[in-house]
Order: structure tokens, then sequence, then C-alpha cells
């Protein structure tokens, strides 16, 4: 201002000079920004200069239709209704294993609520695969969670890590209430072995991410006992079961006849590590779990690296 004038500070803003209300001065003007680079406004501007020399277009978005108006159709239709209704409650749920196309949602210890997967193929991909939040159960156990309204028609998945703008994504899974006759039901032998194939794969995954699986009844804590544990443990797959599933197919043939079972038993099976001995780990876990009174819609999966224990595990 000293080297203008005052009565040369404010000017006919570029834009629309025709409004003489519309705020313009002097010190606006990119003359300045050589003299003054370290000013806010000349940073700024400097960067507009950059994105616009360097900015390049994905091919993906290069490559989309063009934009469509909406029809008069279109344009009269009601709006969606939203996912989750305005005022509704939120529980934090940890999840069970997907069976037969439903899902267990566990509330607490005890309480148990069940949903049918509209869409079931949508969530065999994300479930078990490292993707999805956890929530801490023992001393570097996690378990998968979610977010539901109770009753209501929407599962929110949110995702484990953050995105590219900080936030944690949520994926909205398209659900049914269903009684947990119905889900039990739908646990047919097929259904069940299909889960636990599916197992094979989230262990062979977790094993990747240098993470082991543990099977145990579901709920809001770790169990120590019943559990199987899969895992790899020096290019060895490791598939242990405690306590030891006595009887139990394939295992019967490597536990002898004469084992007596204690208060702390527990029993391996071990094979070199590769894709199959993990896939194969899925249905010993089946049949290791066929032995628990405990049926195949309470369990619930858990990721960590120890063997669970400890008091907060018993």
């Amino acid at each position: 201002m000293a080297e203008i004038g005052w009565q040369n500070w404010i000017r006919p803003h570029p834009y629309a000079p025709e409004i003489s209300r519309l705020p313009y001065h002097a010190g606006d003007d990119p003359s300045w920004d050589a003299r003054f680079a370290g000013h806010p406004l000349s940073r700024a501007r400097a960067w507009a200069h950059h994105v616009v020399r360097t900015a390049s277009v994905d091919p993906r978005f290069a490559a989309l239709p063009p934009f469509q108006l909406p029809t008069a159709e279109a344009q009269s239709a009601p709006p969606p209704e939203p996912p989750v209704e305005v005022g509704s409650t939120l529980t934090t749920v940890l999840l069970g294993l997907p069976i037969g196309g439903y899902l267990p949602l566990w509330l607490s210890n005890q309480d148990v609520a069940f949903v049918r997967l509209v869409e079931p193929e949508s969530l065999w991909t994300r479930l078990g695969m490292g993707s999805v939040g956890r929530s801490p159960l023992a001393e570097n156990w996690y378990r998968e969670t979610a977010l539901y309204s109770l009753g209501s028609g929407t599962l929110l998945l949110p995702g484990r890590y953050r995105d590219d703008r900080g936030g944690i994504p949520v994926q909205q899974v398209a659900v049914a209430p269903v009684s947990p006759e119905e889900a039990a039901a739908a646990a047919t032998e097929d259904a069940v072995l299909e889960t636990f194939r599916w197992l094979g794969q989230v262990a062979l995954q977790a094993s990747q991410r240098d993470e082991a699986v543990a099977v145990t009844p579901g709920g809001h804590q770790m169990y120590g006992r019943p559990v199987v544990l899969l895992k790899v443990v020096d290019r060895t797959s490791l598939v242990l079961a405690r306590p030891a599933p006595v009887g139990a197919p394939l295992w019967r043939d490597n536990i002898p006849a004469d084992y007596e079972p204690t208060a702390d038993d527990q029993w391996s099976m071990v094979a070199p590590a590769s894709e199959e001995t993990m896939k194969a780990g899925g249905l010993l876990t089946r049949f290791a779990v066929s032995t628990w009174s405990v049926r195949p819609t309470e369990l619930a999966l858990s990721f960590g690296r120890d063997h669970p224990g400890g008091d907060a595990a018993r």
C-alpha cells in the first residue's frame, strides 16, 4: 500500500468489474507473487498452476460413458430409503460363521441375533480376508466386527484400514432378520462343509499375513478351550485341537486308540505348509468341532499370533 497509495488499493474486480460490491484489492494481483513467494495466496496460486500443468486423467475415468441427464420419470421418483433410519441406534456386533447364507451377530457372550444375507457371495470374498474391522478380545486376538441396528435390513461392515482420504470405508450389506430356528435349519451338513472349506481359504490368507486363525464358541470373549488353531510354524502347517478330538474322522487315524484325555489335553496335526495342506485344515477343523457340544451356528473366528490361553481365555 505504501508503494501504490491507499486510493489505488481497491480496484474493479477483473471477473466482474460492473459489480462494485465485489471486493478486490491490489494485493490479490498475481504480479506480487514473485516478491512474496511465501505468502499463502502466492503459494496457493503456484500449487494451482502446477496442478494444471501436471494433472492427467485416469484412462478408466476417460473411458466412462458421457453423463446422462436424469429423465423426467427419474426426477419424479421418490428418493431411496436410507440404509439406517434417522434416530436408529447402531450396535457393535461380533461376527459368527457364515453358514448357508445366514450370519450370526453376537451382541454379548449369550445374546446373538441372526440375519439372512440377501447376497451371500458379496461377503465370502471379504470376511476373514483381513480387510474387515476388528474388535479386541484378549491379548493379540481379535474378531471381525460390524454395526447393526437391531431388526433393520442393513449391516454396516467397516474396513480395517483408513482409505486414501483418511476415512474408514464402510460397506452396506443387505440383510433380513430371522429367527434362530430358521438359521439353524439352513445349517445343513452340505452348508456347514462349504463354510469349513471356505475356512481353509481363510487360514491360507491369514498365514500369508503371518496370522493364526482360531475357531471357538462365539461371543465377546476369547476361549482357550474348546478351540481349533490353524497356523504356519517354520514352514509347517499346524492344526491344533483342544481338547483332542477323539473319535473324529481323520483325527482318529492319528490319535491312539488307548489315548486317555486329560483336563488340558490337545492334539496337533502337522504337514509341510502348502496351499493344499492349509485348505485341508478347514475340513480337519470341521471334524474336530463336531466333537464339541457347540453347534456350528454358535462358532466364530478370531485372528491373532499366539495360542489362545490365560485367564481371559478360559
